[in-house]
């Protein structure tokens, strides 16, 4: 499978990271095209991909086609798609930007669309995909081949994909702030920033990984952490006094 994309910032370069990492293709075969042609030399030399002169070369070349770029961008894009070759489809990682925005006026283009999230820059990442009115299974299946390679995928309808967005995509902002939060603490407490960064960042790992393997519910684990009138009782109470889960949900 060749792979294009269009758009070479931070998302795109941590795909093109995994992909490569897994095997999943050889870095002769993706293609990239960007408006900054610095960025095109950096990653060319990093990598070892192939700088396009343009989008529709990248277009007319590849098989899955990633659009990486802001937006805003959506419009100047959408043009340039009216060369893409029948056994191509698009991947867009444009947030807020529905399959239907590509399939106005009769376009019959197969288009998935992504919500990755940042945790893909280390190979973390969670990701929700939808497809369009003319994608298949088989767009679908490359697809998460290609972001399997950056962390975990799930398949949702579209119209769940805000609602995705806005705990997967936004989520790792809540936890960066509530890291921040718990950070700000320790340093208060007297202990010293690199071991309060190892203490949280590890904390927040150990959490989420019981969330995924111990069986229980968060509210059950909860519980378990919590003795009636002790100190992280104490601590809860002000975070529900404060109506903590209102202002996230």
């Amino acid at each position: 499978m060749r792979i294009g994309f269009i758009g070479a910032g931070n998302m795109a370069e941590a795909i093109i990271a995994g992909v490569l990492k897994s095997k999943a293709v050889k870095p002769s075969d993706i293609l990239i095209s960007d408006v900054l042609k610095p960025r095109l030399a950096e990653l060319a030399k990093k990598y070892g991909v192939v700088p396009a002169a343009s989008n529709s070369e990248v277009i007319s070349n590849s098989e899955a086609i990633i659009l990486a770029v802001k937006p805003k961008d959506a419009e100047s894009i959408k043009d340039a798609l009216t060369v893409i070759k029948p056994s191509s489809f698009i991947v867009s990682i444009m947030a807020g930007i529905t399959t239907s925005f590509f399939e106005k006026n009769g376009a019959m283009i197969p288009v998935v669309r992504v919500m990755p999230n940042t945790p893909a820059l280390v190979l973390s990442g969670m990701a929700g995909v939808c497809k369009g009115k003319f994608a298949n299974m088989e767009h679908m299946e490359k697809t998460k081949i290609i972001l399997s390679a950056v962390g975990k995928v799930v398949e949702v309808e579209e119209e769940l994909m805000d609602a995705l967005t806005s705990i997967s995509g936004s989520g790792p902002a809540y936890v960066f702030l509530f890291a921040e939060a718990l950070l700000e603490a320790a340093e208060k407490s007297g202990i010293d920033k690199a071991t309060a960064k190892i203490l949280v960042a590890n904390t927040l790992m150990g959490g989420a990984k019981m969330i995924l393997e111990s069986g229980d519910e968060p509210a059950v684990l909860r519980e378990k952490v919590t003795s009636p009138g002790g100190t992280t009782a104490a601590a809860l109470a002000v975070f529900e006094s404060l109506k903590f889960k209102e202002i996230v949900g």
